[in-house]
This record gives C-alpha cells, sequence and structure tokens, in this order.
C-alpha cells in the first residue's frame, strides 16, 4: 500500500528514528496565532564555551568594508541579549530590544559573496554578521532591505580552524520570518512565515519541495509507518509545529515551544560525527544548549545540556542605554532545579 495516497499517517512514527552523525541545530517559530515565540538548539562537536551576553546600545561595533574598501565602524543602535561562542564578542543567537533575533544554523553548502562580484557594495564578515542584525534592525524588513546594500563576506574563525559555513533563522515581533542562505556567492532569501522552521543541510529550497511529499501526513492516530530519509529533523519540527494546540496562556505556548524543541534536541553519546562532521572536531555531536524567544514581551529563555532549567533575561528590564557596561552569564549558571519542600500542604 502507498502510504502517501493514505491520509491519518502518524507523524510520530513518521519521524521516530534519528539520523546520527549530522551537524543538527533546529529553529522553529512557533504557530500560534497570538504568541510570537521562536526556539533554537545548538548542536555542535564541541563545547563552544558559550555565554549569554546583554550588549547595550553602541557597545557592538561592526567593522564594514566601504564601496572604495576602507573600513567602517558601525556603533549599534539597539541593545540585545545574545549568546557568543569561545567567549569572543561576536553572536551566533540573540535577540535584540525590538523583537528581532537571529539565529546561525550550520550549512556546508555555504560559499559566501564575494567583494569583486558586487563592486560598489559595503560587505560585512560572517562572524560580526548576528551582532550587525541585532544592533541595527527592529523588523524582518528593514534586514531585507540592508541586505540589498550590503554583502556578507567569508571570515576565517581561528577558534574552529576554518570559516563556519552557516545559513541565517530571523524573525520579528510581527511574526516576520525569512531564511537567508549564501550559495554559489549570491545571497538568497526566503520567506519562512509559512513553514516556520529551519534546519541543516540540504539547502532550504530542498526542505521546501521535500515537504510536499508530506501534505498528508497529519497527527490521527494510524498504525501505518511512513519512512523518512534524509529530512528527520526538518519533517519533525514542521509537523509537531503545524498541529500544535493553540495555548491559551503565554505559560503554556512557552511550554509548547520548549517541548518542540526538546523533540528535536540530540542526548550526549547519542550521535557519533565521525566523517559526517564537516569541520571533524570531535567525537559526539550533541545540544549544547536551547533557546526561547519571546518576541512580543522581549524576553529570552535559555537552557543547556548541564542545566536543563528555563532561566530568562527580560530586555525590558536590562540597562541598555549607551553608557552601560556589557554583562554575561554563563549558559549553565543559575539553579538546576527547584526546591518545592515549602510548597508542600
Amino acid at each position: 500500500m502507498d502510504w502517501m495516497k493514505k491520509s491519518g499517517v502518524v507523524f510520530v512514527l513518521v519521524c521516530s528514528f534519528w539520523m546520527a552523525g549530522a551537524e543538527a541545530c533546529s529553529n522553529v517559530l512557533l504557530n500560534s496565532k497570538e504568541f510570537i515565540l521562536s526556539g533554537r538548539t545548538m548542536d555542535f562537536d564541541i563545547d563552544l564555551l558559550s555565554e549569554v551576553v546583554v550588549v547595550p546600545v553602541g557597545q557592538f561595533v561592526t567593522s564594514k568594508g566601504g564601496a572604495a574598501g576602507t573600513a567602517i565602524s558601525q556603533k549599534s543602535k539597539y541593545g540585545f541579549v545574545g549568546v557568543n561562542a569561545f567567549h569572543i564578542s561576536q553572536y551566533v543567537e540573540g535577540l535584540n530590544e525590538k523583537g528581532l533575533s537571529v539565529a546561525k544554523l550550520w550549512l556546508p553548502e555555504t560559499k559566501y559573496q564575494e567583494p569583486k562580484d558586487y563592486p560598489g557594495r559595503e560587505s560585512v564578515t560572517i562572524d560580526q554578521v548576528g551582532g550587525w542584525i541585532l544592533g541595527n534592525f527592529a523588523s524582518v524588513a528593514e534586514v531585507n532591505q540592508a541586505l540589498d546594500n550590503t554583502i556578507v563576506i567569508a571570515k576565517h574563525l581561528d577558534a574552529l580552524k576554518m570559516t563556519p559555513p552557516v545559513h541565517l533563522a530571523i524573525h520579528d515581533q510581527y511574526g516576520a520570518s525569512i531564511v537567508v542562505e549564501f550559495l554559489e556567492g549570491k545571497a538568497r532569501i526566503y520567506d519562512n512565515s509559512d513553514v516556520k522552521v529551519l534546519t541543516n543541510d540540504p539547502d532550504y529550497a530542498w526542505h521546501l519541495e521535500n515537504l510536499k511529499q508530506y501534505e498528508q501526513v497529519t497527527n490521527k492516530l494510524d498504525s501505518d509507518e511512513a519512512p523518512v530519509k534524509n529530512d528527520k529533523r526538518f519533517v519533525l519540527a514542521y509537523l509537531l509545529n503545524k498541529y500544535v494546540n493553540q495555548a491559551a496562556s503565554l505559560q503554556a505556548a512557552i511550554a509548547d515551544i520548549t517541548a518542540i524543541m526538546s523533540r528535536v534536541s540530540v542526548v550526549r553519546g547519542e550521535a557519533i560525527a565521525g566523517e559526517s562532521t564537516y569541520a571533524n572536531l570531535g567525537a559526539y555531536n550533541y545540544t549544547l544548549w536551547t533557546v526561547i524567544r519571546d518576541h512580543k514581551n522581549k524576553v529570552f529563555y535559555f537552557n543547556d545540556a548541564d542545566n536543563l532549567s528555563l532561566r530568562s533575561l527580560d530586555l525590558k528590564k536590562l540597562d541598555l542605554r549607551e553608557n552601560a557596561p556589557a554583562v554575561r552569564i554563563e549558559l549553565a549558571g543559575g539553579q538546576y532545579h527547584q526546591p518545592v519542600e515549602k510548597l508542600l500542604r
């Protein structure tokens, strides 16, 4: 029997087996009519020594190459909370005071733009693009416009001994969402407000085409098992998010997006990296940390592999003024459980 022709295939079974050995970051914008929440997992082969950093206005300075090849220093005009790697002030993840977020996810097919192919345009290096977006734009529309005039170029990262190949997931407080990829030396920007999911390779266009074969997959119970090949996390995240109940409260919505991200997380030792790892940096690929973003209320939640309790930073309560100091916390910081003996009755 052709499972594609039968409706009601249970998607829990569709995506029940993990594909070991792949870089596995996932990003999801919650399917909600009321709450603008998103989540992201950071999966990697080695500990990135990440910190959550509060970056006030003017603290992040982007070095941009001008049209004539001259360096331009651009101070950020919005404060943000960002997640770094290796204690370097370059951000792989974050949410700014206007509710705009950006996340970098691994994409081996990446080939960044070359200045020689875009005469007259300013450029920003891939290591600084996260802080540049968080520090200077308030919406997806503004980012789109800026990318028409600015190219993103490669930058070797000494800590990784390579140029990290990444694509970007960007959301704002209005529910707008885009994916930005750099393929064959060109920037490709996709509207992601319907699909709401980004994982890793293949490229986003491949995933969009691949989703068509799951149009009849629903959340109705059925005993059939539908095979999935190369796209387990993308399809699983998409289907879980597609059929998630509309939450009755903010707390319930946060629980829903956290649960979805947990379903696409990787336990230490579960996925052997081996030859499938792009940089061959470590033996195992696992979920280092997870973030949940509340775009409307401007609250940044996070947990990590050693501390699964959900901790939060409310950007409205942070000092993001220009002369305020940048402060930080280790991702594992804070209590990892909440004693409740005093609540017993």
